[in-house]
This record gives structure tokens, sequence and C-alpha cells, in this order.
């Protein structure tokens, strides 16, 4: 039977959709496999053991059935300290316990989950995780390298610019002038976010102040696109590699507000 480790929750901001997503993973994965959760705190500790099956472990915030566990350079395999009693003459012993990991589902979200940091990690763990590898994860995490990729290729993509903190706080004439050539309505995001975290659609120029102070109070970087009314947005999931890939069916998600939240 395979081992499969499931990677969820994590340091970003989207630590919570990561949960939910790490949760409905286990819940869902076919019983053929051997389901090993392993669930990064908002701290930065990693932790196993089955009570992390369990959605309400985390609305509880109930980990004491947990334990601490960690991985070795090279080794594809999740390791904890088991404490062992110890007889009349030889004291408790902590045994190092060694669980081999076939592949690791990787459902962390955002910063250090999905922008190639934790990619890089496994792979230097030698161990086999689901998406994308280093390269695409970075792309796709960075909208500001995203569209300049897109640009590069030649796809057509929303008018847009970026900046840094750095330029919005030094050079802010400079940044409105390059965004009023946008138009509004616009979309203001952090690069480097997911889940609709600190970004907003503003309508007018009065409310744009505002939306880069939160969009900054995220990330480094801002990208400024113009809002496309009555958007329909498509989804697609693609599995495989080397040419040899499965779709899924198209879903289009469906909100009453202008940001899908």
């Amino acid at each position: 039977m395979k081992t499969i480790g499931v990677l969820f929750g994590g340091k970003s901001v989207e630590h919570e959709v990561s949960v939910i997503t790490g949760v409905q993973v286990m819940e869902n994965l076919s019983k053929d496999y051997c389901v090993v959760p392993i669930y990064v705190k908002k701290d930065g500790q990693w932790l196993g053991g089955e009570s992390l099956k369990d959605f309400k472990s985390f609305k509880n915030q109930d980990f004491s059935q947990a334990y601490p566990v960690y991985f070795k350079a090279g080794i594809p395999s999740l390791f904890h300290l088991q404490r062992q009693k110890g007889g009349l003459l030889k004291g408790d012993q902590l045994v190092e316990e060694e669980r081999k990991i076939d592949c690791i589902i990787n459902a962390l979200h955002g910063t250090n989950g999905e922008d190639g940091s934790m990619q890089g990690l496994l792979e230097q763990w030698s161990v086999a995780y689901t998406g994308c590898q280093v390269p695409g994860s970075v792309l796709g995490m960075d909208k500001v390298l995203m569209k300049e990729r897109f640009s590069h290729c030649g796809i057509q993509q929303v008018a847009y610019t970026w900046f840094k903190a750095r330029d919005w706080k030094e050079n802010r004439d400079q940044v409105m002038e390059k965004i009023e050539k946008i138009g509004y309505p616009l979309m203001v995001k952090p690069s480097t976010l997911g889940s609709s975290i600190g970004i907003s659609k503003v309508k007018e120029e009065k409310d744009l102040e505002a939306a880069v102070d939160l969009a900054l109070s995220y990330d480094k970087k801002v990208v400024i696109e113009h809002a496309v009314d009555h958007l329909r947005e498509l989804n697609i999931s693609v599995l495989g590699a080397n040419g040899a890939y499965d779709l899924s069916p198209i879903e289009e998600p469906k909100s009453l507000n202008d940001l899908l939240t």
C-alpha cells in the first residue's frame, strides 16, 4: 500500500484555507492509500498524528494528540521521536521512528507553500510531491513574473502596471500617472498572494490609496489591472507531465458580488 503524506497549514496568511483543503483531501483520498497528515502550524512547527485528520482538532485548536515530525535531507521518510518506557534499571528513552513517504500532496496555500519554497525543500529531501516544480511555482505565484512571461509569449491580457512599496512612497506621482493611463475600474492586488486576500476593486480615484495600502500590507509589490466588467471566470485542472495530461471538467464559479472572495 502506497503511503501518501498530505501537507497543509503553513505560515502564510492563507493558513485557514489550506487547513480546509488538507482535511478535504484526506477525507476524499482512496482507501487504497495509507494517508499521513503533515500539519505546519503558523509558528512553523511540523506536526503529525491521526488526530489531525479530524477538523475538530483545528476548530478547537487541540493538538494534544499530535507530535512533532521532521524530514532529513535525501531520505523520503517522515520521522518522529517516540518515548519508550524503560525497565527497572533504565529510564525512558526517545526512539526515532521512520515512515516512508511515497508522495506528498501539497495542500499548502500562499507564501512558502505555492511559491517554490516548499517545492525546493521537498526536492532537497528527495520526496516526491504533487503540483508544479520550482520554476513553475515561482511563475504561478508571482503575478508580475507571470504577466511578463505572458507578454513574452504573446498571450493577450488586460492593461496593467506594477510597482514596489518604495516607488509608492518616493515616486507616487509617476506611479499615479501610469495607473491613470489604464483607466477605472481597477483591480489592485498583492503580487504574491492568492485566495483574494488583499485584493480590492476600485471604481474611483478616491478609493485607490486605501486599496494600495491594503495590498502593500501583504506584499512589497503591487499589481494594478484594468477591471473587466461582467467577467466570467473559468477554472480547469491539469494532471500529468511530458505531454500526457488529464483535464478536469470546466468549472465556472458564481458570486453575487463584484469580487469572488
